[in-house]
């Protein structure tokens, strides 16, 4: 597991001292959504752990890519045309992940709704003034 500000390392090492923290991130373990929650459990029941938000993310690359392999078997051209998989990959619009919706831009930068979690009760939970 990767000890970065928003992993449940800081929560086990800082303990008390944690409380209150503040930090961004794409996902949120307890983010209520059916998606989030059957790929919690999922990968729980698999790895005997929660996963962390790079499970998360790598997870929902798998099914992004599979996306733009999708498109670009529909459209005809060459499974193995890297051309044609960048360009079907920058198509991909609102595709719902775990982590919430996911596009890309015409810049082909990503776009997704990060969250502000803080650490309440030695828990990870979202931030709110």
């Amino acid at each position: 597991m990767a000890t970065v500000f928003n992993s449940a390392k800081l929560i086990e090492i800082g303990g008390q001292a944690a409380e209150g923290s503040i930090s961004g991130s794409p996902w949120f373990l307890d983010d209520p959504s059916p998606k989030n929650q059957a790929f919690v459990k999922a990968y729980t029941k698999k790895y005997g752990m929660a996963p962390d938000q790079f499970a998360a993310q790598a997870y929902d690359a798998l099914y992004i890519m599979a996306e733009g392999i999708k498109a670009v078997k529909l459209s005809g051209t060459l499974e193995k045309d890297r051309t044609a998989l960048r360009d079907a990959l920058a198509k991909v619009k609102n595709f719902k992940g775990v982590g919430g919706t996911f596009s890309f831009n015409a810049s082909r930068d990503a776009e997704q709704k990060g969250r502000v979690l803080t650490i309440k009760k030695g828990k990870f939970a979202i931030f709110s003034e």
